[in-house]
Formats: structure tokens, C-alpha cells, sequence
């Protein structure tokens, strides 16, 4: 209790407040008030039964979040290769060349937006330098 009402002072006049309270305490509970204060949170082994189960919950929670996020990336990712890839099919099959340079910019754009613009205006410039004009 006396933690979190010291966290509720700032971070100043806790200083002050934990510096007075633990003056006082016997050494034993100093000693073991500085032990809790000192644990990082990524360190601590929890103890009671809850908090190992919520902690795992937690866990359980965060990965599957992660595996979501990067499934949505890899997606994202998929169709913005898709769509260069025809890009640089229509491109080849009206005869129109395509540098390296243009190519690689091509490939590497990630902008599905940008990517579906150009794979329209391929079918109709005349070279690759027009797909990457604005209109």
C-alpha cells in the first residue's frame, strides 16, 4: 500500500516519502522493501497461483496478437508482390522494356494503393518512365 501511494506523489515528493519510511522501518523490512523495489518486472517469478495464470493468459494473449499482426503483414506483403509481379506482366506482354532500375522500383514499392495506380496505367503508357508519372 505504502508503494502505491508513493507512486501517486510523483516522482519527487516519493523520493522523499520512501526516503522518510524507510528510515524508520526495522532493517529487516528495509532490507526486504528494497529487495521488492529492485525487481524488474520482466525478472520477477510471480508466486500466488492468480498471478501465474493470468500471467500465462497474458502470454498466451500477446503471442497470439503477434501471430495475427504478422499474418496481416505477410498478407499485405503477398498481394503488394502480386501486384507488381503483374505489373511487370503487363508490361512484357505489350512489348514495353523495363530497366533494372525501374524494375527494382517496381518490386520494392510496398504502397497497395500506388501499386493497383500503376498496374491500370500499364495498360496504357507507352514506357515504363510514364506508369511512374503523376497524373
Amino acid at each position: 500500500m505504502v508503494l502505491r501511494a508513493l507512486e501517486t506523489f510523483g516522482p519527487e515528493r516519493g523520493l522523499i516519502d520512501y526516503d522518510y519510511i524507510s528510515a524508520r522501518l526495522p532493517e529487516a523490512a528495509r532490507i526486504e522493501l528494497e529487495a521488492i523495489m529492485s525487481i524488474s518486472v520482466e525478472n520477477y517469478q510471480w508466486e500466488s497461483e492468480f498471478a501465474r495464470r493470468h500471467q500465462a493468459i497474458g502470454h498466451a494473449e500477446g503471442v497470439a496478437e503477434g501471430r495475427a499482426e504478422g499474418k496481416a503483414e505477410g498478407v499485405a506483403e503477398g498481394r503488394a508482390e502480386g501486384e507488381a509481379s503483374a505489373i511487370l506482366t503487363v508490361l512484357a506482354a505489350r512489348g514495353i522494356e523495363v530497366d533494372g532500375a525501374a524494375r527494382e522500383r517496381i518490386l520494392a514499392c510496398g504502397d497497395l494503393e500506388r501499386l493497383s495506380d500503376w498496374l491500370t496505367r500499364a495498360v496504357t503508357v507507352a514506357a515504363v518512365a510514364e506508369l511512374f508519372d503523376q497524373p
